[in-house]
């Protein structure tokens, strides 16, 4: 039963009621239109009150909180204490654990999906995140300059909404910013669109191409495959000091 469709018959019978009696001293068909229109208010006011509502509606609206904060505020806000309120009341309703990797050991972030009500976020613009999760995401995001939106729904796609997902968020879990850096580095950005790219790092991840110069410093088998490249291909530009000084060491073996 449509009420609000009740409460305005009953309303638009009322005004009728109104011009009606303004006229009836003129006319006794009138008054009769007037005895008609009564009926029919009450039979109106008869259904609202057996529903137990009012012939007046409700006009409740509910007014919200304005923060304090404003534009160029985001960092203060981050570091106050209604921001540690707002992740506590996030908290009380949402496992605390990488919606990306499934971490749940690790300094995890609530990451922002989106900043259309920043300041008074709802639940759905808000998603946890590990530290080194959240970073690639940025990283992500700067390098192909998306809007936070549609870089987190590339993120998540490419993490969760996969075949790939137990493969994917071991290899995340195991994977530090620094080398993930490392890795994103390595490939022309320009040449592929943002979730190919991504996809392809990934796919790398699952590899274990790490590709951190600090990993193949520490690794005398990785800097013997890279001389062996060099002597190969005569390309010799991923050497640098503390390469060429390994390389010493491996030769005086």
């Amino acid at each position: 039963m449509d009420i609000q469709a009740i409460r305005a018959s009953a309303k638009q019978i009322k005004r009728n009621i109104g011009k009606l009696k303004r006229k009836a001293a003129k006319s006794e068909k009138t008054i009769k239109e007037i005895e008609k229109a009564e009926r029919k208010l009450a039979k109106r006011l008869s259904i609202l009150a057996s529903l137990g509502v009012s012939d007046k509606a409700e006009r409740k609206t509910k007014k919200k909180k304005q923060s304090k904060f404003g534009a160029g505020d985001y960092a203060r806000y981050i570091n106050s204490a209604e921001w540690a309120s707002r992740k506590a009341s996030y908290y009380e309703t949402h496992h605390k654990e990488c919606r990306s990797c499934g971490a749940d050991e690790k300094e995890i972030h609530l990451h922002h999906r989106s900043y259309a009500r920043i300041y008074q976020e709802e639940d759905g613009d808000l998603i946890p995140m590990c530290v080194d999760c959240h970073a690639m995401l940025h990283l992500f995001q700067k390098s192909f300059k998306l809007p936070v939106e549609d870089a987190t729904a590339l993120w998540m796609s490419a993490t969760n909404g996969t075949s790939k997902k137990k493969k994917i968020r071991k290899a995340l879990r195991g994977t530090t910013y620094g080398q993930f850096q490392n890795l994103w580095g390595t490939r022309s950005k320009s040449v592929t669109p943002p979730l190919q790219h991504l996809s392809r790092t990934i796919e790398r991840l699952i590899k274990g191409e790490l590709g951190s110069q600090e990993d193949a410093i520490s690794s005398p088998e990785c800097v013997k495959k890279q001389i062996a490249f060099s002597k190969r291909t005569g390309i010799i530009r991923d050497y640098d000091a503390k390469v060429d000084a390994l390389i010493r060491k491996l030769e005086r073996r």
